[in-house]
């Protein structure tokens, strides 16, 4: 089947939008600027718009998976019930106006890439986000010098590299297998520069399920994978020694001090939201939660903690919603593996940087980090959905 030239361009110009939605957002977080709006929200809002299309002219056949219908069930439903907190406030304005257009940005953005995935060749236009991702990892290298800085003036700058974590699954399925540890190095020093334990643990578990443990498509023994994984890390320790010395960073002191900081004030912010829901434990409390942005109102940010943020704000019924988007995930990777589908282990990784990301940071509650694995997401499930069904696209 020979895909038309609008799709090619529409894929295209959706993964150079990418390109610089990322670009501008990492950039912007090492600058002194306050600004607080830019191209990469008309970004952001094309892709809702176009994720809207894409669920309105999708086939049934084409949503056939329970991962899209929970995905979509999920985040509609808290569109809906964001909808009366919202415009109720006095205080609305344009920037109440996109808070409100992006609650549903995850999933619109990952039914968007789906759609234009179903119609192209996931390799195809490889060098947007390779080029993409070197830049922004280039960009986080090149402001090292003044992270002390920002870690007082802007949390935000140092966490945009789960920008570069975020794009690791497409990166692996551009790169030739033997090289792939390359661009994981890569993003590892990025994570360790910036000393982002959450990002370090979720490539410590990346590194375990996706290097150590077998392609579903290729045979290797155990002791080979051990004896791999046993020089990794002690190649790795004495690079992280070195790179601590250089450049003074502090990831250990960070890991060694979770118990003792709370995970950089964490568990505080945790204890607070139960205690406030404790205080209010209603029945309505319960199954609607206490409002949209209730969280951030109570402890002056999100929770840290996606799961328990959705339960305080939507309450158990959303709350039950996004745990079945994990399952589904979940078994809809496990299936891939039984098949010995090619991007498997991809999806896999994009898996685990969803649930890190959702358990120790914010994922689904904010129109941010979830870009990344939104496409990769879309793009590797629409893949599936042609291995499937044996379509193929020149």
């Amino acid at each position: 089947m020979i895909v038309a030239k609008k799709n090619k361009r529409i894929y295209f110009i959706a993964l150079l939008s990418l390109a610089v939605f990322l670009v501008l957002k990492v950039q912007r977080g090492f600058t002194a600027s306050e600004e607080q709006g830019g191209l990469w929200n008309i970004i952001q809002l094309l892709y809702v718009c176009m994720g809207l299309y894409s669920c309105l002219t999708l086939k049934k056949r084409y949503l056939q998976f329970s991962m899209i219908k929970s995905y979509l069930a999920f985040m509609f439903l808290v569109w809906f019930m964001s909808f009366f907190v919202i415009w109720s406030r006095s205080n609305f304005d344009i920037g109440t106006l996109f808070h409100f257009m992006t609650i549903p940005y995850g999933a619109l953005c990952f039914v968007f890439f789906y759609d234009v995935g179903l119609k192209n060749d996931i390799r195809k236009y490889s060098y947007i986000l390779y080029f993409t991702f070197i830049v922004i990892t280039c960009i986080l290298f090149s402001a090292q010098r003044t992270y002390y800085s920002l870690v007082l003036e802007d949390k935000g700058a140092i966490a945009d590299v789960y920008y570069i974590v975020g794009l690791l699954p497409i990166i692996f399925i551009y790169t030739p297998r033997k090289l792939r540890i390359l661009p994981f190095l890569l993003a590892c020093i990025a994570v360790m520069m910036t000393g982002k334990r959450t990002g370090f643990l979720a490539l410590a578990t990346i590194f375990i399920l996706y290097f150590l443990f077998n392609d579903p498509n290729e045979r290797k023994s155990f002791i080979y994978r051990l004896l791999f994984f046993a020089i990794f890390i002690i190649t790795s320790y004495l690079v992280i020694i070195e790179l601590t010395e250089s450049f003074d960073l502090n990831m250990f002191d960070r890991l060694e001090n979770l118990s003792e900081d709370g995970g950089s004030g964490r568990a505080e912010r945790w204890k607070q939201i139960w205690d406030a829901f404790a205080v209010d434990n209603s029945i309505l409390a319960l199954l609607v939660g206490h409002g949209c942005d209730s969280v951030v109102e109570l402890v002056g940010g999100h929770a840290h903690n996606d799961f328990l943020e959705f339960f305080y704000n939507y309450g158990i019924i959303v709350f039950g919603l996004y745990i079945t988007l994990f399952v589904s995930m979940i078994r809809e990777c496990i299936k891939m593996y039984k098949a010995k589908f090619i991007y498997a282990r991809e999806f896999m990784v994009a898996i685990v940087i969803s649930l890190f990301l959702a358990m120790f940071s914010f994922y689904a509650i904010d129109c941010t980090y979830i870009t990344c694995c939104s496409v990769c997401l879309g793009l590797i499930l629409a893949e599936w959905f042609k291995y499937k069904n044996e379509i193929k696209y020149e």
